[in-house]
């Protein structure tokens, strides 16, 4: 049974995520509530929206008014002093005030950074308050604001977006988002094929085993899903330099062969363009694991597609239709790649390495193979599949059948290492 039998997974939805993810709809009481006879004293204000902080969190009320609370050193909170609020008793409820946006001024969406708070008024123009450093406020200083009386209300100025811009395409964004949010919501779970199932490959802190452990037998394991009738993607152009070869020789058309060539083409006079070079690789985290030259990493890198045919070459979060597996190409850095693969469709995200990754994500869970057993054993609470026994005699493909059965188990519903300790929003 799987777990996601669609996803949906937009721009709209990456860029509003510090929103949306956090919505949620509470009831916040100050004051007394009596028995069923009795009088009452009550002041009930409905959470429109939730939106958290590292330290600080800020709710939008059903009045379109905003509170903050949590830590205020920085003036995050908005109420003109650096006063932490919220640890204490007597400070929420009615005691906490709504911040001053300005004479008749409400709001109509709330984000917060580390130690900065935004809001879009209902104006659709943009007031910000909080830590100013590296410019995060937008006003052209590195001033903090909000943390001295007489900062706030009509004395914040609001956003200059350029002439006549406003901040209605932030609003719309969110409406957008909001929507796909509950369409994704109406989805039920119900049994489904392997067929149904798209996967993206990555594989990050790679080190010596990586080529003959966990890479060889997570490509067992994308045979056994392409048998099935599943999907896999390939990305990070840069890292098959060398071994780009393997592929074209799997090229089901040779448009598919020229695309593929066309774009490592690109890659190399990008590279060029600031006197580098494709094969200025592998990083001294790889030399520190046993590889020597980015043509062994390149090998490891392919070996992750396993055997089945290249269908299509598709550019960066394009969506995947073809059967079997795709290459899309992208940057050899891990969270950029994944990213792109999961805009793409994929619902899950299988990551090798043999030096450590704490790589996770929310949207697509992430199964995590380890190439040795040190990493797994120092590293078990953030691995899911432990490769290393391919050293010991375990065949790959063996071992590749246990990875394609965890595929299974997680689209099922199993949580995954990094899901478990949260990481990957």
């Amino acid at each position: 049974m799987l777990r996601r039998n669609s996803v949906i997974v937009l721009t709209f939805v990456l860029l509003a995520s510090s929103l949306v993810s956090h919505r949620v709809r509470a009831e916040m009481s100050g004051g007394s509530v009596s028995g069923e006879s009795g009088s009452a004293t009550q002041t009930q204000a409905v959470l429109r929206y939730l939106d958290i902080g590292t330290a600080h969190s800020c709710g939008l009320l059903d009045n379109n008014t905003i509170k903050c609370w949590g830590l205020g050193s920085s003036g995050q909170l908005g109420y003109g002093a650096t006063s932490t609020l919220g640890d204490g008793a007597g400070e929420m409820g009615d005691a906490l005030a709504t911040i001053d946006l300005g004479t008749g001024r409400t709001a109509k969406q709330i984000a917060t950074g580390s130690s900065h708070s935004c809001a879009v008024l209902d104006n659709d123009t943009v007031k910000c308050w909080g830590l100013g450093t590296n410019g995060r406020l937008g006003y052209g200083t590195t001033t903090s604001l909000g943390r001295s009386s007489g900062q706030m209300g009509d004395a914040l100025a609001t956003i200059d977006l350029g002439t006549g811009r406003t901040a209605a395409a932030i609003s719309a964004g969110i409406e957008i988002a909001e929507r796909l949010v509950r369409n994704a919501n109406l989805c039920r779970r119900q049994s489904v094929s392997a067929a149904n199932l798209t996967i993206g490959l990555q594989c990050g802190a790679s080190d010596g085993y990586s080529a003959i452990t966990a890479n060889p037998a997570l490509g067992a394991a994308v045979d056994r899903l392409v048998a099935a009738g599943g999907r896999a993607i390939l990305s990070e152009t840069p890292e098959i330099y060398g071994a780009e070869h393997l592929l074209v020789r799997r090229a089901a058309s040779p448009d598919v062969a020229d695309t593929l060539a066309e774009r490592l083409v690109w890659w190399e006079e990008y590279a060029a363009r600031d006197g580098a070079s494709l094969d200025n690789n592998p990083s001294p985290g790889n030399k520190a694991g046993g590889i020597t030259t980015i043509l062994e990493k390149s090998l490891g890198a392919v070996a992750k597609a396993g055997a089945t045919p290249l269908n299509a070459v598709i550019d960066y979060a394009r969506k995947v239709t073809a059967p079997g597996l795709t290459f899309m190409d992208s940057p050899g850095y891990d969270p950029c790649s994944a990213t792109g693969q999961i805009a793409g469709g994929a619902h899950l995200i299988l990551f090798t390495t043999g030096r450590g990754s704490v790589f996770g994500s929310i949207p697509s869970p992430t199964i995590k193979l380890a190439s040795n057993a040190a990493l797994a054993r120092n590293m078990a609470d953030d691995i899911d599949v432990d490769c290393s026994g391919i050293l010991d005699g375990v065949s790959v493909d063996d071992m590749g059948a246990q990875i394609f059965a965890r595929i299974l188990e997680t689209s099922s519903g199993q949580k995954t290492a990094s899901e478990l300790l949260g990481l990957g929003e």
